[in-house]
């Protein structure tokens, strides 16, 4: 079904290998890397107007749930004036509750194509042969596979048979190495992901949807990385997932940057003072003393340090 698909990322594999092959070797495991890296940056580059996209709905979805957490506190008991409220909520502050997911739905083709291309760079069941897929020819294939990184071919990973491994004129051990220094890795890269948007929520720390993304901050990165030491993901993946684990990192640090002024609480800005606190005044804002009185307080108190001081002047030129 996607296959057309697959064929365009393994075009565009090709061509970036084809343009590293003269600098570093058409069978190097630099240049195979360095083509796995360069084409997960391309595609993050081509999916970032998504990603804004789907960032911003979801920063406005999380500014708004203390409201809707209000609304389902008071509509509790009625379900259908909760929904009519919640979506007229939504109105008002121009956000459509499903925008979030629809970039998500975008960006996946794209990346199950990555990982299909990736994962056909490996020999047949023989161990010997090496057969074309979705348009990349035969001899790419092998080089691909035997392309090594750190000492370890792209085609094997954590849960590889040593047999395999060994085929390839690879040690066992420092596959194995390899491979838990990148999983660990690319978790650590998705964790710190997660965390850094929690922190930015910390006004809305007591909601439904930060309760979820506190739980899924730590089930998520588990998850992947529990896939990658069961299942038998071939390093070449393994080197897809933490190029865009660290992409994701810096792109989202970039757009929260981008999107909270010098103004926001925490990071240096002036504090809010709540409208139902005490010495708030009744439209919320920060009560100031003005700075004339100041002034004058401040002229006040110098005046009286100064009096002793001349009184023990006079009292001495009267001396003499």
């Amino acid at each position: 079904m996607l296959t057309w698909l697959y064929k365009i990322v393994a075009k565009a594999i090709i061509i970036i290998h084809d343009g590293l092959a003269p600098v570093f070797g058409k069978n190097s495991g630099v240049t195979w890397t360095l083509s796995i890296i360069l084409l997960v940056v391309a595609m993050r580059l081509l999916l970032y107007p998504v990603f804004a996209k789907q960032f911003k709905s979801q920063r406005r979805m999380m500014d708004l749930q203390p409201k809707v957490k209000a609304l389902q506190d008071k509509y509790k008991n009625d379900r259908q004036k909760l929904a009519e409220e919640q979506m007229k909520l939504f109105r008002e502050n121009n956000v459509n509750p499903f925008a979030a997911c629809l970039p998500v739905l975008l960006q996946a083709p794209i990346f199950l194509a990555l990982f299909r291309v990736l994962t056909s760079f490996k020999p047949e069941a023989d161990g010997n042969t090496f057969k074309a897929h979705y348009g990349v020819p035969s001899d790419l294939v092998e080089s691909a596979a035997k392309a090594r990184v750190f000492g370890a071919p792209l085609s094997v990973g954590f849960k590889s048979t040593t047999e395999r491994i060994e085929h390839l004129g690879a040690s066992p051990g420092t596959v194995r190495l390899v491979a838990v220094i990148i999983i660990l890795a690319m978790t650590v890269a998705q964790f710190l992901a997660s965390k850094q948007m929690m922190s930015r929520n910390a006004a809305q720390a007591n909601t439904s949807m930060a309760q979820q993304q506190k739980i899924m901050l730590y089930v998520l990165p588990l998850m992947f990385g529990g896939f990658a030491f069961i299942y038998p993901t071939p390093m070449g993946v393994l080197i897809y997932w933490l190029t865009t684990n660290l992409w994701s990192f810096g792109q989202q640090q970039l757009l929260l940057r981008h999107m909270h002024g010098p103004d926001e609480p925490g990071r240096g800005g002036k504090a809010v003072t709540n409208p139902k606190s005490p010495g708030g005044t009744p439209n919320g804002a920060t009560a100031t003393t003005p700075k004339s009185t100041d002034a004058k307080a401040s002229g006040s108190t110098a005046q009286v340090r100064r009096q002793p001081v001349r009184n023990s002047r006079t009292a001495r030129r009267g001396k003499r």
